[in-house]
């Protein structure tokens, strides 16, 4: 996608297995400031030097996140999955292969995810988080940290990605999937540390 002056406001959308020199996923330029809420990342890549794998934004763009999930996306410039100013509240960024140069925080490893409430970024092994990120299932783990972590944000939409009710327990969840149970419980999980 590509915003050349414009500003869309985008929901409930996935972008993934995209792939361009500019912003794998979306690329903004020329003032354009895009509102993306509740929407999933992954499998973009920025290819043949490009950069931006996820989302790119240059001559005074700006995006606004909320509430997203990005993951598994890739450049080949190492030069960020993110390459953009921008506003992040409750997103989870994660299993990026390059570096990041615009000062967004970015996991420190293939094996670990940066989770934004508000202002506040913390580190946490991908394996904690997601049902499946191996098989692309981004929806969140019981037990997950991402659960009732989100910073309370004003307007956001009842529904989540899976057109699940957004609020489920305290607090709104981080990231593009609200955790729920199904009529049959929750399934018990098992976290292990190394020390």
């Amino acid at each position: 996608m590509v915003n050349d002056r414009s500003s869309p406001t985008l929901i409930n959308c996935t972008f993934s297995e995209n792939f361009s020199y500019l912003g794998g996923g979306i690329c903004n330029v020329n003032s354009s400031q895009p509102i993306i809420t509740n929407c999933l990342f992954t499998s973009n890549s920025a290819t043949q030097g490009g950069i931006g794998s996820a989302i790119y934004s240059e001559n005074d763009s700006r995006v606004s996140l909320t509430n997203c999930t990005i993951a598994r996306n890739a450049d080949s410039n190492s030069s960020g999955m993110l390459a953009s100013t921008a506003s992040i509240i409750n997103c989870i960024i994660c299993e990026s292969t390059s570096s990041n140069t615009t000062g967004i925080p970015v996991p420190s490893s293939s094996q670990t995810c940066a989770l934004w409430a508000d202002r506040r970024v913390s580190e946490f092994p991908i394996n904690s988080l997601f049902v499946n990120a191996a098989g692309s299932n981004f929806r969140l783990l019981y037990g997950s940290p991402a659960v009732d972590s989100g910073y309370p944000v004003a307007g956001l939409p009842a529904l989540d990605l899976d057109d699940k009710p957004r609020f489920q327990g305290d607090r709104i969840d981080i990231g593009a999937y609200e955790f729920y149970c199904d009529g049959n419980g929750c399934l018990p999980i098992t976290v292990r540390r190394r020390l």
